[in-house]
């Protein structure tokens, strides 16, 4: 551990050491010594740091605790190796607040990393003056208690934020260490706390109760959704009292998706009748939130994505248009992105429902709607994830809407391609799994199979180890077994041997639960041509695929 940093019982100040994912190398000596292993863990691990950053920059326009952000942006900063960067990011909270701990401990840790030790020593004892640990400054306990309360508050945002978390028992886990972050920070401070204060963490705290409770709701363990439900209404009564229009309109939300979820249990929890709840319909409560609003735009914003997050397209569309309608110009992006997500949300779920024979045709319009939102996007602000909603989009009416087999407009698939090769050009593009994959797409449509294979294979590469994203096998897969059938002896050698090495690559790599499903619906629609696919995989002693489509009839499955 670092001489410079200072603990406070089981508390240390600053971002560097919390056990966070965030925090965790790449532990080279575990990983396949092949070095393409070593340097995908790498990229996977840049590639999660970066979008997190870059999704926190939306974030800090209207977030309520913005020191805790700018900390949590420094600490990303840094573990992607930009010290100059994070330094800023940890320097300018400082200088808000002279006695944030973190920030200060965090700038000992990068001073120390640029060999500026006199500097970091420096940091490190302004540090042990504000927690009351100087022999020579006298400070009180009330003072100190209160200094790592706040700091305590910026560590469950950190947490909040981690990364890595894919599977949804590991996800509560880190939600419900948040939550316990927060109450120490506020049982610390009980004395000192300004209302003001208390009511920015109850803010964060019921966002994170009701992400909790969506996890819960899917969870097996049910036993502890009811507290945590009742403790959500609670804080929800609160912060209605709030004068701050972010509080009290995001809050109303939080309540109405809070009691739409009510019918969930039995009985109704006690805390909508103790908070005044019973007979409150949430439609009521997304009314509150709106004119809560005041035509504050950022308000409305977050409102909206708020609303988008949550399906409530209807209502993200409208407070998005209340934005635009107040402030149209280029100093005000998010409605437009927000509001082409929800029309690219919609389009997908109809275009889902079609493929599905519900005869539900998806409509074409909200495609050209949401491009033309993207555009001005774009323009005013262009980066990687825009550039791929857009490109996607392009692809989407472009190709036609039930088989996405045959092009209706190649002028559309052609400007696809364009945005995607632009994003290929921003940082972390080319380990973008979806841009890949969107790519191949296209080339697939056009009829390039062998560039499209490219893109296929690339997007496989850059993917996350135990991923259930395995539509790219089914594609790779079906272009492998179209070759097969349609070419000479020699020819599907080649493809053989492929096969079996690619099929051992999503086995390593991939969640073998859903590529055994992925399997079976193929062998239900193209079943001739998987079987002599499988008979030449047999007959060059290459086992993988066949004992794969073996398991697929495993009844334990």
């Amino acid at each position: 551990m670092n001489e410079n940093l200072l603990s406070y019982g089981d508390y240390s100040s600053g971002h560097i050491w919390l056990p966070i994912n965030i925090n965790e190398s790449v532990d080279l000596e575990n990983v396949d010594q092949q070095q393409e292993n070593k340097d995908k863990e790498i990229l996977v691990r840049q590639r999660d740091l970066y979008f997190r950053y870059e999704s926190l920059n939306t974030e800090s326009t209207t977030c309520v605790n913005l020191p805790a952000i700018a900390n949590l942006k420094g600490l990303l900063a840094f573990r992607m190796g930009k010290y100059e960067q994070s330094l800023k990011h940890f320097e300018s909270v400082s200088l808000e607040n002279e006695e944030n701990v973190n920030a200060l401990q965090n700038l000992a840790h990068v001073y120390a990393q640029l060999n500026m030790q006199s500097k970091a020593e420096e940091m490190s004892s302004i540090v042990r003056v504000l927690l009351g640990r100087s022999e020579t400054v006298n400070v009180s306990n009330k003072l100190v208690n209160h200094r790592v309360a706040c700091s305590l508050a910026e560590h469950a945002v950190a947490y909040a934020y981690d990364v890595g978390l894919t599977h949804d028992d590991v996800k509560l886990e880190r939600l419900e260490e948040v939550i316990a972050l927060f109450d120490r920070a506020i049982n610390l401070s009980s004395s000192t706390l300004s209302t003001t204060q208390r009511r920015e963490w109850f803010y964060f705290m019921l966002v994170v109760f009701v992400r909790i409770d969506k996890l819960l709701m899917r969870s097996e363990d049910k036993s502890k959704r009811l507290n945590m439900f009742n403790r959500a209404l609670n804080i929800a009564k609160d912060l209605e009292r709030s004068d701050r229009p972010l509080l009290k309109s995001t809050s109303s939300v939080l309540l109405g998706i809070m009691l739409e979820r009510q019918t969930d249990f039995k009985s109704t929890p006690i805390s909508v009748h103790d908070c005044g709840y019973t007979g409150l319909h949430s439609l009521q409560c997304y009314s509150k939130a709106i004119e809560a609003a005041e035509k504050d735009v950022q308000v409305l914003n977050n409102l909206s994505k708020v609303f988008q997050m949550n399906g409530k397209h209807e209502l993200a569309i409208a407070a998005a248009n209340m934005s635009i309608e107040i402030d149209d110009s280029d100093e005000n992006i998010s409605p437009f992105h927000t509001r082409a997500k929800v029309y690219t949300t919609i389009y997908m779920r109809d275009l889902a429902r079609s493929q599905s024979e519900t005869c539900v045709m998806p409509d074409r319009e909200l495609l050209e709607k949401a491009k033309e939102d993207l555009e001005k996007v774009i323009q005013v602000s262009p980066c990687l994830r825009t550039y791929v909603d857009i490109g996607q989009t392009c692809y989407y009416i472009g190709a036609d809407a039930i088989t996405e087999a045959m092009i209706v407009d190649e002028g559309s698939i052609n400007s696809a391609l364009v945005y995607f090769s632009k994003a290929l050009d921003c940082e972390m593009g080319k380990s973008f799994p979806e841009l890949q994959l969107l790519r191949g797409k296209c080339m697939k449509i056009r009829g390039e199979d062998d560039n499209a294979l490219e893109c296929f294979k690339q997007s496989a590469l850059v993917e996350r180890k135990g991923s259930s994203n395995t539509i790219i096998f089914n594609y790779m897969l079906e272009t492998y077994m179209n070759w097969f059938c349609q070419s000479d002896e020699e020819k599907r050698k080649v493809i053989v041997d492929e096969v079996d090495e690619w099929m051992q690559f999503f086995l390593n790599n991939f969640n073998k639960h859903t590529l055994k499903i992925n399997l079976r619906r193929l062998a239900h629609e193209r079943t001739q041509q998987l079987l002599q696919l499988c008979r030449g995989t047999i007959q060059s002693c290459k086992f993988t695929l066949p004992k794969m489509c073996f398991e697929i009839f495993d009844c334990e499955d």
